[in-house]
């Protein structure tokens, strides 16, 4: 599976959006919104902020549909990840010692206390992403019970605050961290959920910067830069290697160095996918029969089926069927088309075949091409 653009371009789009909810939230400032507070639609600043909001979070929705739906494996362990991890358990310490000397009522000295908690499993899982290892689900339940002591908080403060936005980027970015970490618990488990964690990830990350200027601002700091740095990119599938007789490789790799792509198709793919033994092996290349010839001209050549494509290469007395990528029409026979059509490269080749596994093919160096996996049922 080839990392989609999407993928590549993770990071920095993560980072603009981070940026992007700095400036809108520092602008709001700067323009007065904060004196009339969002709910007032009397300041024209709040017309530019909505859209500004609105498409952001389209942006994010649209992103997170490039990926797959799924990742495939743990998350693999970095240097940043981790840093990101110490960080933000850092500022979860600093900023809960705080509250809690602070804190006047048992719900404050719930939510500190647990804050502590958190921060020293966010030192864990910093150390754990160092090792490439996943997280701990403890960790992970202890943080998302963090996350919601912060829900409470932000409705006990839903009456006392007239501002509206004082409490409700703090409400969103609490709602979006308490499901960032539950489906990222549910990446390392079971490596599903793949694209709402990246919606999460990202739509935090924005919502921690929009809080940037409230009471909690340290909070929001490290949680920015935890979503900024503790990105998943599902492993690579790494393609299953299939056992090749001596002489099949020969012939691919004879036309590989004559520069040429050639593979394995059909139902040899098939078996040998199954862990079967295939009875015989139909390769396909894009060189034309006339090409085949002058790349296996120092052998016994058969070529009955010349005007199809296909070139058969005696090798220690065994007959390997070589055929030019083509498309074809219905056969007047059992074996041979009424016509062909040769093609340049392998996926039109494969369109002509059922879209089961005999429309897959496989070279030593690519792996598997089997670029009809969405269509097979």
């Amino acid at each position: 599976m080839k990392k989609t653009t999407a993928q590549k371009r993770l990071l920095p789009v993560t980072l603009l959006l981070g940026l992007v909810g700095l400036l809108l939230r520092f602008w709001l400032y700067e323009s007065g919104v904060e004196k009339t507070g969002l709910l007032d639609g009397s300041h024209p600043a709040n017309i530019l902020s909505y859209v500004l909001l609105f498409l952001t979070l389209g942006y994010l929705i649209f992103t997170a549909f490039q990926f797959p739906k799924t990742g495939n494996g743990n998350v693999p362990g970095s240097n940043i990840a981790a840093l990101g991890c110490m960080v933000a358990a850092v500022g979860l310490l600093i900023s809960n010692i705080f509250d809690l000397a602070q804190a006047l009522d048992t719900i404050s000295r719930i939510c500190a206390i647990l804050g502590l908690a958190t921060g020293l499993g966010m030192l864990y899982l910093g150390i754990q992403r160092k090792k490439g290892q996943p997280g701990s689900l403890i960790v992970f339940t202890v943080v998302i019970c963090y996350f919601m002591t912060h829900l409470v908080g932000q409705y006990r403060s839903w009456s006392a605050e007239p501002q509206l936005q004082h409490y409700l980027f703090p409400l969103l970015a609490s709602v979006c961290l308490m499901l960032f970490a539950y489906h990222r618990a549910a990446l390392d488990v079971t490596g599903q959920s793949f694209r709402r964690y990246i919606f999460l990830n990202q739509a935090a990350l924005f919502f921690c910067c929009m809080s940037l200027n409230t009471d909690n601002w340290l909070f929001h700091v490290s949680m920015a830069i935890w979503m900024a740095t503790d990105l998943h990119i599902p492993q690579q599938k790494q393609p299953k290697r299939l056992p090749i007789p001596k002489n099949v490789r020969f012939c691919l790799e004879k036309l590989t160095d004559a520069g040429f792509d050639a593979y394995m198709v059909g139902g040899c793919v098939r078996d040998s996918l199954l862990d079967k033994t295939p009875q015989d092996y139909d390769l396909c290349t894009n060189a034309l029969p006339e090409e085949i010839c002058e790349v296996f001209q120092d052998f016994q050549l058969v070529k009955s089926g010349e005007k199809h494509g296909t070139i058969g290469v005696v090798i220690e007395k065994e007959v390997y069927e070589i055929t030019t990528f083509r498309t074809e029409g219905d056969y007047t026979d059992s074996r041979h088309p009424g016509w062909v059509k040769f093609v340049p490269n392998i996926e039109e080749d494969l369109s002509r075949r059922d879209f089961t596994v005999n429309a897959m093919a496989y070279t030593p160096k690519g792996g598997l091409v089997d670029p009809f996996e969405d269509s097979r049922i």
